[in-house]
């Protein structure tokens, strides 16, 4: 039986190229450490109330699962008309529902 070669290393492995997969790679174990004060986690819980709810309900309520166009500019303007339709819903709900009564004039 005969000895199976070692395999050449990859251009990646000899370099060292393949450590790290993105330039911020070297900062992420300090991201993590910061994450776990109480600052920043509050911080976090923050933008799930605030930026969250936004995806959902355009995901739900809108039924944008996906994009129906193709190209960058496409996609750029499905959304633009996508947030549009949610901002317009978002004020029919608060000033045109029926039972709304109109703000008085200021004098």
């Amino acid at each position: 039986m005969r000895a199976v070669p070692p395999r050449p290393r990859s251009l990646h492995e000899q370099t060292g190229a393949g450590d790290h997969r993105y330039a911020h790679d070297a900062d992420l174990p300090a991201y993590l450490e910061q994450l776990r004060l109480p600052l920043s986690r509050q911080r976090l819980r923050q933008r799930k109330a605030v930026v969250e709810p936004l995806f959902a309900n355009t995901k739900q309520r809108l039924g944008m699962l996906r994009f129906g166009l193709v190209g960058w500019l496409n996609a750029k303007a499905e959304w633009w008309l996508t947030c549009t339709a949610y901002n317009l819903l978002k004020l029919w709900r608060q000033w045109w529902q029926p039972n709304h009564a109109p703000a008085p004039c200021a004098p």
